[in-house]
């Protein structure tokens, strides 16, 4: 992409991310930017003003990836933690006898 070119890429981030509540705002940035001078002060904001809306909505995803992960994997430590220590369990009454 050539300097001061409508970043089309950025755009389609931008509207991957679109849902109810931020429809219209992001919308207005994404029409603004486009209607913007390219290189131009205001064109410069909407770009920065969409390039920090992208990078943010990727960061929860990946954040909320992340958690997900670790939730499924506590999940499992807390099942075998349970199977340990009813086998300690046992072998403490078995022993016991």
């Amino acid at each position: 992409m050539r300097p001061y070119e409508t970043n089309r890429e950025l755009i389609a981030q931008a509207r991957r991310f679109l849902d109810s509540a931020n429809v219209h705002r992001i919308t207005t940035w994404i029409l603004c930017y486009e209607m913007s001078t390219p290189g131009s002060r205001r064109w410069h904001r909407y770009e920065s003003l969409l390039q920090d809306f992208v990078q943010t909505k990727t960061s929860l995803s990946k954040a909320r990836q992340l958690i997900e992960r670790q939730r499924v994997q506590c999940a499992a430590l807390q099942v075998s933690s349970v199977a340990i220590k009813r086998r300690i369990e046992k072998l403490l009454t078995s022993t016991s006898d």
